[in-house]
């Protein structure tokens, strides 16, 4: 590896500061894979410096990161994000058992539906429709 890779934990200040950014936040934790809780989540992020811009070697920075991560503070379950050209690793940990093997997913709200209108040249009405045919059918 040779290059030397820097994580700081956000303050609370910089996790709210970040996750104020709608497209950031809009991948977020939806519930607990361990006890099925669905609700708020406390999340911990990290910046990540130092990582290496070869492809080839993204994943075993990974792994290293992954390995790193769950020796110092035991987290089972990481995510890699990025933001502009800054690195992160997020995790969220369930309010009601602890565990941080939480399932994080993207909350379709009206900003991300007019993005998929404008790329797919869809009305995002008919996109908003189709989802929600969809969702009733899962439900049956």
């Amino acid at each position: 590896m040779g290059d030397k890779i820097y994580i700081r934990e956000l303050s609370d200040n910089e996790i709210k500061n970040l996750l104020d950014d709608k497209k950031f936040n809009s991948f977020k934790p939806v519930s607990c894979r361990d006890c099925g809780y669905k609700g708020d989540f406390q999340r911990r992020i990290f910046h990540v410096a130092g990582i290496l811009k070869n492809k080839n070697k993204e994943e075993d920075d990974q792994n290293f990161l992954r390995y790193h991560m769950k020796q110092r503070y035991g987290f089972d379950n990481i995510l890699f994000r990025i933001k502009g050209s800054n690195h992160y690793i997020e995790t969220a940990f369930c309010k009601k058992c602890n565990s941080n093997m939480v399932i994080f997913d993207i909350d379709l709200n009206d900003d991300i539906i007019e993005q998929v209108s404008h790329y797919l040249n869809i009305p995002a009405r008919k996109i908003k429709s189709d989802l929600n045919k969809i969702l009733s059918q899962h439900k049956e």
